[in-house]
């Protein structure tokens, strides 16, 4: 289950020590961009929605080469871990959450979320 605030669902699969990139794309019910132009983009991934401790947290201000806002509207979510990163990771199975606050505002806003699974990649190095 995901936190009941995110707005779309969309389960992910994660390869253990191979290259995550994702790009997400903002926009209104009629394809119109919304721009996040200032807004800090948080990616969390939990073992659950209702766990408190966090597997991974990445944020656009203090992570800025794995999470960004990007594209010529500013309306798109760039999710980029590195093989290294993946690597790292020891979970399984989790559920993820990629939220913003506008700039100036203080909430939270949910923009998408699901299952994620991390599956064993092709040439996993042990760390």
């Amino acid at each position: 289950m995901v936190d009941p605030f995110i707005a779309a669902t969309y389960n992910l699969i994660m390869e253990r020590g191979v290259r995550f990139y994702r790009v997400f794309t903002y926009t209104d019910s009629s394809d119109a961009a919304i721009s996040l132009a200032s807004a800090t983009v948080h990616f969390q991934i939990r073992r659950s929605p209702s766990d408190s401790a966090a597997l991974l947290e990445l944020n656009s201000t203090d992570d800025a080469a794995n999470v960004s806002v990007a594209g010529d509207d500013n309306n798109e979510i760039r999710i980029d871990l590195t093989a290294v990163q993946t690597a790292a990771l020891s979970f399984t199975q989790g559920t993820y959450a990629i939220t913003y606050i506008a700039n100036g505002e203080t909430d939270t806003q949910g923009f998408i979320g699901g299952r994620i699974t991390l599956e064993k990649g092709a040439f996993v190095t042990p760390v």
